[in-house]
């Protein structure tokens, strides 16, 4: 018996010591991840607040373009439809909770390409 406490003395730190580590730096570990979460998030809430703001200013935009387009398209059918669809997404994107601001982002980033495009189309200077 002397012979392996001898050998575990020779090798360092026993099982016991080893878990014992082990576990205080996986706590460590935790509770860093945990500190770190709290302090860039904590300002979450004023940060889709602001989000929020800035796509309905978006959104608005885009109607005003919209309208705009169909002023000018002057009762045509096809792109009646092609604005009513465009209508439509950017509808969906202003009903999206305020914690949808990356999905209301790419929609009226997705919309705002597609009116460029028909606005370049139509001979609209930028």
């Amino acid at each position: 018996m002397t012979e392996t406490a001898d050998a575990n003395a020779k090798r360092g730190i026993d099982g016991r010591k080893f878990a014992l580590i082990f576990v205080a730096l996986a706590l460590l570990l935790s509770l860093t991840a945990v500190y770190l979460n709290y302090h860039f998030t904590q300002n979450r809430g004023v940060l889709q607040e602001r989000l929020q703001k800035e796509n309905q200013q978006l959104i608005q935009m885009l109607r005003g373009r919209i309208a705009f387009l169909r002023l000018r398209a002057n009762g045509s059918p096809e792109i009646n439809a092609k604005l009513d669809v465009l209508s439509k997404r950017l509808d969906e994107a202003a009903a999206l909770p305020p914690t949808k601001y990356q999905q209301v982002g790419q929609a009226c980033s997705e919309v705002e390409t597609a009116v460029y495009l028909m606005e370049r189309d139509a001979g609209i200077p930028k």
